[in-house]
């Protein structure tokens, strides 16, 4: 059975990894947005007019 300084630094281990996984998803999400920004700013823009007013 761990001690109770064990047990805390087990509970800040574990907080810290959510912490991490949450960075790694979020900063896959950012990338995601950017990519797709990036390929909405290569269409030209008559052609995503075109194509916004036929929706």
């Amino acid at each position: 059975m761990p001690d109770e300084e064990t047990q805390q630094l087990i509970v800040v281990a574990k907080g810290e990894a959510e912490a991490c996984d949450q960075l790694v998803f979020w900063s896959q999400r950012l990338r995601q947005a950017l990519d797709a920004r990036r390929r909405l700013l290569e269409i030209p823009p008559a052609r995503l007019k075109s194509a916004l007013e036929r929706k």
